[in-house]
């Protein structure tokens, strides 16, 4: 009886009706039932009708969290951490944190870790923190695993340990994750833990980079620019650090405005679009307008890739567009 209810509500639900979805769920949830009190309150979140929906989500959440329902236990240490659809409330998310860490999630033993080194508004507990670390990187979580390698790495509560943190940040780096190939490519640059290695540094700078890391990406500008572990090219120097730039890095926003003034210097003749392939039919990301000054990074084509200092964004232009600067 149950296992069709919830089946119906999930039809119900997955069709945007989560009004319907409420009424079949309600009995189910007032007898009892976790699974139903998880689904109800996760409607009330969905529906559209009434303020007193993010209310009535969090009773039965909790409801659900209370009789040990993993999902409901996350979801509630998410609402409050985050403070989006009710109001943020550290203690609260800890609480559900730990809930969920105890009964071996990994995303939460980590996530207890960080609110215990860096509580606001609860005590904090380096030690336990590094506890919880180690339990949900001793189970492939990545993120912790680069959070414990970072506290060996600096000596942060326990005492430095190079092998210890190269050999966590290698773990995390081999899952991709950014900032586990970021520290571990400092770890070679540096010598730490580990042979000094510049090719496979860069290497591991490019991963990271390549997923959005502003640091690693004005790190790779920088090697690009000097030379070091790949042929010096300032072009690719000023793509990297336009994409670190845009991300908000400022000192990457400085080495974009000293690389670019290296590269040759177009002026745009007409009104045209700054766009995302070298392809005319490529989505436009920009509207430039006649004068603008850009700084050629590649050529495709009918297109010229470009930068603009001035908002650090990177692109694509047609070459009948501009003229020498």
């Amino acid at each position: 009886m149950s296992g069709d209810i919830l089946a119906r509500t999930t039809t119900r639900s997955l069709a945007g009706d989560h009004d319907a979805a409420i009424e079949l769920l309600h009995p189910l949830a007032e007898a009892g039932h976790a699974q139903a009190q998880l689904l109800l309150g996760g409607s009330y979140f969905a529906t559209s009708g009434g303020g007193q929906a993010p209310d009535e989500g969090i009773l039965w959440l909790d409801r659900s969290a209370e009789q040990g329902n993993l999902t409901a236990q996350l979801a509630l240490a998410r609402l409050y951490d985050e403070g989006d659809l009710v109001e943020e409330d550290e203690a609260e998310a800890v609480r559900w944190y730990r809930a969920a860490a105890e009964q071996g999630h990994g995303d939460a033993q980590n996530n207890l870790g960080l609110a215990l080194l860096s509580g606001l508004t609860i005590e904090t507990d380096p030690r336990e923190a590094l506890e919880w670390f180690h339990r949900a990187a001793a189970q492939g979580n990545a993120p912790a695993q680069v959070n414990l390698g970072l506290a060996y790495w600096e000596g942060k509560f326990v005492p430095r340990d190079d092998a210890q943190a190269v050999d966590w940040l290698r773990k995390a780096a081999d899952q991709g994750q950014g900032w586990g190939q970021y520290y571990l490519a400092l770890a070679h640059l540096y010598g730490r833990g580990v042979r000094r290695d510049d090719r496979e540094a860069t290497r591991l700078l490019e991963l990271s980079a390549t997923q959005g890391y502003a640091e690693a990406q004005n790190l790779l500008g920088s090697r690009h620019d000097r030379g070091l572990g790949v042929a010096r090219d300032r072009a690719r120097a000023a793509y990297w650090f336009a994409q670190a730039a845009h991300a908000g890095l400022e000192d990457a926003r400085r080495n974009l405005a000293s690389t670019a003034r290296r590269l040759r210097a177009w002026k745009t003749t007409q009104v045209t679009a700054l766009r995302g392939s070298a392809d005319p039919a490529a989505s436009a990301l920009l509207d430039l307008q006649v004068d603008e000054t850009l700084h050629e990074l590649s050529r495709s084509g009918d297109f010229i890739e470009v930068v603009l200092v001035d908002r650090a964004m990177t692109g694509f232009v047609e070459a009948g567009a501009l003229r020498r600067r």
